[in-house]
């Protein structure tokens, strides 16, 4: 994954020294950590939302989706068909935001294209589908984890603030807008997928939380 040194004045959250920022650049909630990854190979950016998915649709199925892999199957496209989704919506929300302030969209400090601009959304908002992954990390072990409220917990830090977090500052990033900006559209975005996707998710694996 190469790095481009891309920066500019709205380049995300204001320096704040000390541990907060390195926690922000370990989250990827800092706009300058998304604005340093010039490009992402597609299947790694892929494999983080089918990686999330398939340990959900573990967690619901178990072994007994193996002897009926179709309902797996489709529980899984549920998860990329809202990935795609949610792309289109950002993708959408940013051209509306770039048209009612004036500004162009740009991608690596040029002007761009919807479809450009939607080649550099689409992979970053699949890497921010990393705070999925981890919930199902530890949906996995949290059966030798007797730690109470454990998974709730992590569930409703990762997919409650960490990945809307995370989303946002990719959003910046992507539609080279400043965060309060970016977060509108987050939001319309995320919304969008959690009352489809993760709508959906919870159904099926909500009893494990």
């Amino acid at each position: 994954m190469a790095q481009s040194p891309r920066s500019s004045p709205d380049s995300g959250a204001e320096t704040v020294p000390g541990p907060v920022a390195d926690l922000a650049r370990v989250l990827r909630l800092d706009r300058r950590t998304w604005d340093g990854i010039a490009e992402v190979e597609p299947v790694r950016a892929m494999a983080t939302v089918l990686g999330g998915w398939l340990l959900m649709a573990w967690h619901r199925f178990g072994v007994q989706g193996l002897s009926a892999p179709r309902v797996g199957v489709r529980f899984v496209l549920v998860g990329i068909y809202g990935w795609l989704g949610l792309t289109a919506v950002l993708v959408l929300a940013g051209a509306l935001l770039h048209r009612r302030t004036g500004s162009t969209a740009t991608v690596a400090g040029r002007a761009g294209s919807t479809a450009t601009v939607a080649g550099r959304v689409l992979p970053l908002s699949a890497l921010a589908h990393q705070p999925l992954l981890v919930t199902g990390f530890v949906l996995l072990f949290a059966q030798v984890l007797p730690i109470p409220w454990l998974t709730t917990g992590v569930t409703v830090l990762a997919l409650g603030f960490w990945m809307p977090a995370m989303l946002g500052a990719a959003m910046a990033s992507a539609l080279d807008t400043d965060p309060a900006r970016a977060a509108a559209v987050t939001a319309v975005g995320y919304l969008a997928w959690a009352g489809t996707a993760g709508r959906f998710l919870l159904d099926r694996v909500g009893h494990l939380v």
